[in-house]
């Protein structure tokens, strides 16, 4: 049998090691602890097949450009320039308020190919492009995906408007890059885009 004393050590002992457990969970207010996960974690590759129902842009510091892109066959006449054909444009989507008629004025973000032997931006076969309300090719992603990235991945796009090449891009050191679109998000489900 334990002695008064061992039997002392021993409650003390439990109850340290108990408080320590607990209290090594518990936190103050304005401490940090390191997050040890709690959910299972996707590691893997998805593939897209069909093309989206729409985007969602984000993030830029062009307010207009941000919001819901959805995929249109109806292509503005007006976007046909740089002699570009409507077969050309291989995927079209345009942002308007969902309350309010398609009048086939604002940004539209367009999966733009082009003729046998021409090459865009990358040596790629198509080009991602977000062309403003007055139909100005404002910013470029390669091609070639059915999905375009997000962030720096774009580039703006300094296209002289009577200039016949489409492939002609100056870059300009004074870009901004808050004006990029720091999210694009692909919108597989057609009611996400109604």
């Amino acid at each position: 049998m334990l002695s008064r004393c061992a039997s002392m050590h021993l409650l003390i002992l439990l109850i340290s090691g108990s408080l320590q457990a607990i209290s090594s969970q518990l936190l103050t207010p304005g401490t940090m602890a390191p997050y040890s996960g709690g959910g299972q974690r996707s590691r893997g590759w998805g593939y897209v097949r069909d093309p989206a129902a729409g985007f969602f842009v984000g993030g830029s510091s062009v307010k207009d450009m941000n919001g819901v892109y959805k995929r249109v066959e109806t292509i503005p006449s007006d976007l046909l320039k740089h002699g570009r054909a409507s077969d050309h444009f291989q995927l079209v989507y345009r942002k308007w308020p969902a309350d309010a008629p398609d009048d086939m004025s604002g940004w539209h973000m367009v999966l733009l190919g082009g003729p046998e032997g021409v090459f865009f931006h990358g040596g790629k076969r198509s080009e991602w492009l977000l062309i403003d309300p007055s139909r100005v090719d404002r910013f470029g992603h390669e091609g070639d995906t059915i999905i375009p990235g997000c962030c720096d991945r774009w580039r703006h796009l300094h296209r002289e408007q009577l200039q016949s090449d489409p492939n002609a891009v100056a870059t300009v050191p004074q870009d901004n890059e808050d004006e990029l679109p720091w999210q694009v998000i692909y919108l597989g489900d057609p009611s996400m885009v109604e």
